[in-house]
């Protein structure tokens, strides 16, 4: 079943592994490269995940987001575990995304969609490929269940657990479907997929990724995103998802140029089709007022309309005295808002939200106030395999807070509007 004919909306030289002739950033070690292979070729004949008719029901969304038409609520795990692979537990995601949609949907006034960090978010970049122990021994990072696992003694990258990835997000997308059922009076449900919620996960793996890759769309998920760590406009991850179908998000930090950003959507999409990517700011509260609007006055001038959402939660990333990382919902929330203000002031919108999260209510990974002190911070349920994630409820109150900003911001507008009509 795989394709490696070349895709219609690229160059003539793109094809499904293309890309391997480009340097690759975030690489896999694995030590049997012929395992990984005959991995490679089961998941090339096992059927789709989404079906594309999805894919493309999603890119259309995309077009009217990027015209500030609709709005994205995007959410999940930072890496999902294979452990959580449990009804109860997708449910609560799915109803967290699907309750937060609502939320946001009667706050901003238009439709909100639900996108996942779901069935497939199992690979994860890392800052170091090793990991030192405090016993002195050097061992793997751990990836993300996709690739090893979190166990210290059994590190080895194994291509089986590829395998286990795709069964695990089969399950999720079957358990989302039924889960569907029970959200059927739910606003905007009509502009949902038959998961209720669309899929997206990092590109990460592209020997995954093009196993799964069938005449240019990407079956694993509806949306897909490159990392901060592998946007190299010359590298493999950049040159496998200029030729997809699907649409494609890019994560950018304060160290990206407006040439840079440019340069990408230029590569990712030369036609300039309205809504194709989807432009995933990371900056930190401190960095946005300073980065984002040269890059906003860039893109605009450029030509390209894609979709810029907010990723508040990798900017504001700190660490207590005892190294445990956590995250402040107020400093998350500064970033928000302010990165709204930048986009109105720049003559361009903010299409949605990016938010790492659970929906179990439990968890106590992030803290709430700056003001609160890491010094005493304890968290007795803390349950990430990575970074850390929203609660439900503290989900559930960040876009109710911006809900209320957007409400204030809008009066405030409507206000002035009336003033100076009235003075005209």
């Amino acid at each position: 079943m795989q394709d490696t004919g070349v895709a219609s909306t690229a160059s003539p030289a793109w094809s499904t592994t293309s890309w391997k002739e480009k340097p690759m950033a975030q690489p896999i070690e694995y030590d049997d490269q012929e395992h990984l292979s005959e991995v490679i070729k089961r998941l090339e004949n096992l059927p789709d995940l989404v079906p594309r008719y999805e894919i493309d029901q999603l890119s259309l969304l995309m077009q009217f987001a990027a015209q500030g038409q609709l709005f994205f609520i995007q959410g999940g795990d930072c890496a999902e575990a294979f452990s959580d692979i449990k009804p109860h537990i997708i449910k609560l995601k799915q109803e967290l995304l699907i309750a937060q949609a609502e939320i946001l949907s009667d706050g901003l006034g238009v439709p909100v969609v639900p996108i996942g960090r779901i069935a497939g978010q199992y690979s994860k970049p890392r800052s170091s490929c090793f990991e030192t122990l405090s016993c002195g021994s050097v061992v793997n990072a751990f990836r993300g269940d996709n690739i090893n696992t979190p166990d210290k003694a059994s590190r080895s990258p194994d291509p089986e657990r590829l395998c286990m990835g795709y069964h695990f997000s089969a399950v999720t997308l079957s358990a989302l479907r039924t889960f569907r059922n029970c959200n059927e009076n739910a606003i905007n449900a009509a502009i949902r997929p038959s998961s209720g919620v669309f899929t997206s996960h990092e590109a990460l793996h592209l020997p995954l990724e093009s196993s799964m890759t069938r005449h240019a769309y990407n079956t694993s998920a509806h949306m897909l995103w490159i990392g901060e760590r592998t946007r190299q406009i010359s590298g493999a991850h950049v040159e496998y998802m200029r030729g997809l179908r699907n649409p494609v998000g890019i994560k950018i930090g304060p160290s990206t140029s407006p040439t840079d950003i440019v340069e990408l959507l230029n590569m990712l999409n030369p036609g300039k089709m309205v809504g194709k990517n989807a432009i995933i700011t990371r900056f930190g509260a401190k960095n946005v007022k300073d980065k984002l609007p040269d890059l906003v006055k860039a893109v605009r001038a450029s030509g390209h309309l894609p979709v810029w959402l907010c990723d508040p939660c990798h900017g504001n990333t700190c660490a207590t005295p005892s190294k445990v990382k956590t995250r402040f919902v107020e400093d998350m929330l500064d970033e928000l808002k302010t990165t709204f203000m930048v986009h109105s002031e720049n003559g361009s919108s903010l299409g949605g939200i990016h938010l790492e999260e659970t929906g179990e209510d439990d968890v106590t990974e992030c803290i709430e106030r700056a003001s609160d002190s890491l010094d005493t911070a304890e968290f007795p349920e803390y349950r990430t395999t990575c970074d850390p994630r929203l609660s439900r409820g503290q989900g559930i109150e960040f876009v109710k807070a911006y809900a209320d900003f957007f409400r204030n911001q809008s009066s405030r507008a409507k206000f002035m509007k009336s003033q100076y009509r009235s003075m005209s």
